[in-house]
């Protein structure tokens, strides 16, 4: 390769990374700025030892191609990058697979940038907590993921957190899960260590601030958090109110634990918010508010249309997969403030 091209691909990949900042500065939409982040290392890392070459043929039309649907931009670049990783056979460095499962996942090929971000993992000499967080964030962000796909998940970011214990982003994560086996005192040491990076900014770092107050108060008066109890503090924090019933001739033990979730409507399985109320009395009415939330967004008022579900489960589990009844229904949360769920009814709508 000619000190010409390395040069066009260094070149390349800082032009698009200055286009780069400036959608980070402005409003563009997630997966714009993303597929920027992602063609940018793709042009500098890959562009400079596989991508380009020793050519620029066609790059400005893949540019111009990206400017109109970005989505289809990263494919194409993804398909060339892993035609040019596939060459490499075992040669191939694991920031290439690290490239490729970002470029995957810009196009919206979630199956896609798992397997590429599982690939990068198996080359890797030694546990790279980047890429571990990566491959888990990519299974968990999977709609049609299987309860083995979301134990590899857990496996992932248990082992980012051994290798380097400190990573705020595998500190997320572990929260996450672990809110969502209901084990909130487990998360509180996690999301400890989230507010002490700078991981996250402005609302979602608050968002995070309120759950770890609300986690330490619930601790303090000696009852588990997110019990589901009603109260006007919840409703004043502008959440949504859920009352689950059970169908007729539907008769659960006392045992057990009802799931409550909000996911965005079409989006990723990982739910926004969640809620675990242990040994449930039907009908039960709770709300979950942005103090629920599992990860940073938007406030849950805000979304154009939600998933709210509901889910009794007799292992207590939230990752055993469905052994219960469960219900969920599509609501434009800024109209509807409040939502029935019937457990059993056969008009429910399956929860996804």
């Amino acid at each position: 390769m000619t000190a010409t091209a390395l040069l066009a691909g260094l070149g390349l990949g800082a032009l698009v990374l200055a286009i780069t900042l400036a959608h980070l500065r402005g409003s563009a939409g997630g997966r714009r700025t993303i597929a920027a982040l992602v063609v940018g290392g793709i042009c500098t890392v890959a562009g400079a030892g596989m991508y380009l070459a020793g050519s620029n043929i066609g790059t400005a039309e893949r540019l111009a191609l990206y400017e109109r649907d970005p989505a289809a931009a990263m494919a194409g670049f993804a398909d060339d990058l892993e035609s040019r990783l596939a060459d490499s056979g075992d040669d191939a460095e694991p920031q290439g697979y690290f490239l490729l499962g970002r470029a995957r996942g810009a196009a919206g090929d979630t199956a896609g940038a798992i397997a590429a971000y599982a690939r990068a993992n198996a080359l890797s000499d030694e546990a790279d907590p980047d890429l571990l967080v990566a491959e888990a964030e990519a299974r968990l962000g999977d709609r049609n993921a299987d309860p083995r796909s979301r134990f590899a998940a857990r496996q992932r970011i248990e082992q980012a957190l051994a290798t380097a214990p400190e990573h705020p982003a595998a500190n997320f994560f572990a929260a996450a899960l672990a809110i969502g086996r209901g084990e909130e005192a487990d998360a509180l040491p996690h999301l400890r260590i989230v507010l002490d990076s700078d991981l996250l900014q402005g609302e979602a770092r608050e968002g995070v601030r309120r759950r770890v107050a609300q986690i330490e108060a619930s601790l303090d008066d000696g009852a588990p958090a997110g019990t589901g109890a009603d109260s006007a503090a919840a409703a004043e924090q502008g959440g949504i109110a859920v009352t689950v019933t059970l169908a007729d001739g539907v008769s659960l033990p006392d045992t057990g634990t009802l799931f409550l979730f909000v996911r965005e409507a079409d989006g990723p399985p990982m739910p926004l918010a969640a809620k675990r109320i242990d040994a449930p009395r039907f009908p039960v009415a709770a709300h979950i508010t942005d103090a629920d939330r599992l990860r940073p967004g938007a406030d849950l008022r805000t979304y154009d249309q939600l998933l709210i579900g509901a889910r009794w489960s007799a292992s207590g589990d939230a990752l055993a997969g469905r052994d219960g009844p469960e219900a969920s229904v599509r609501v434009a949360p800024g109209e509807n403030a409040a939502v029935s769920l019937t457990l059993g009814s056969r008009d429910a709508e399956p929860g996804k």
